[in-house]
């Protein structure tokens, strides 16, 4: 894979979407989207995280999307810093507690298992995942805890 970056689609936003933009300084500032969020005005209205809200708050009316928005696509230090170690002996596999993720960084293909070292180990998630904030939301509903 040689783009670190993408353009997200409008129905990967939700609260906690992590992504940057491209600010009124001309640098790309990395942000979020928190519970507390800014709403229309009385006058106006825009449902939350549909595009035209994303681009009321971030939109640059004379660029293209892609120059304005995006998304770092998932790789070894956000997994690290989600508080798996890297396994030395297998590439792209990582451990934390009794939990093992495998991650293809070409393919963004991914693998949850539990209890990896024991026979009976168990695959708990078999798909792919494009950036940190699937894999947050992901973790959060395997019951893995990630301290973030």
């Amino acid at each position: 894979m040689n783009d670190k970056y993408y353009t997200p689609n409008i129905d990967e936003f939700h609260v906690g979407f992590e992504f940057e933009f491209n600010g009124s300084d001309c640098n790309w500032n990395r942000t979020g989207f928190e519970k507390q969020v800014i709403l229309p005005t009385k006058d106006e209205y825009f449902d939350l995280f549909t595009l035209g809200w994303v681009q009321r708050i971030y939109y640059k009316p004379d660029d293209p999307l892609e120059n304005w928005i995006r998304v770092k696509y998932l790789d070894k230090s956000d997994i690290e810093d989600l508080g798996f170690n890297s396994n030395l002996e297998l590439k792209q596999h990582y451990y934390k507690d009794k939990y093992e993720i495998a991650y293809r960084e070409d393919s963004h293909y991914t693998q949850v298992w539990y209890d990896p070292k024991l026979k009976g180990a168990m695959l708990i998630f078999d798909g792919y995942i494009k950036n940190i904030s699937e894999l947050k939301v992901l973790l959060k509903q395997l019951g893995i805890d990630v301290n973030v």
